[in-house]
């Protein structure tokens, strides 16, 4: 199934027509790689940077569970067994 470009922009239409949604960047990708494309509309730009504030767990949920997957990591390690240690510094509730 290929994805019309056209509704894609529709879409963002759709959402900043919403009551309090001033702007938006939306991104849609195929899981083979074979599609992707990224829109904004109102105040922001693609590569526009912004806060996604508790939207960041549903991301980060999701590449630790695909690298579980992949066999990279285990849900059993420690986080420090793959950050740097200046970043652990920074993590109080994580400090060994």
């Amino acid at each position: 199934m290929k994805i019309k470009k056209s509704l894609l922009n529709n879409c963002l239409d759709d959402i900043i027509s919403r009551k309090n949604v001033f702007s938006t960047v939306l991104r849609v990708e195929s899981a083979d790689g074979s599609f992707a494309w990224t829109g904004s509309i109102g105040q922001m730009e693609s590569d526009s940077k912004y806060f996604i504030a508790s939207a960041t767990k549903l991301y980060v949920t999701a590449v630790v569970m695909s690298l579980i997957e992949e066999h990279k990591l285990s849900l059993g390690e420690k986080i420090s067994n793959y950050l740097p240690k200046q970043y652990m510094e920074k993590l109080q509730c994580l400090k060994e």
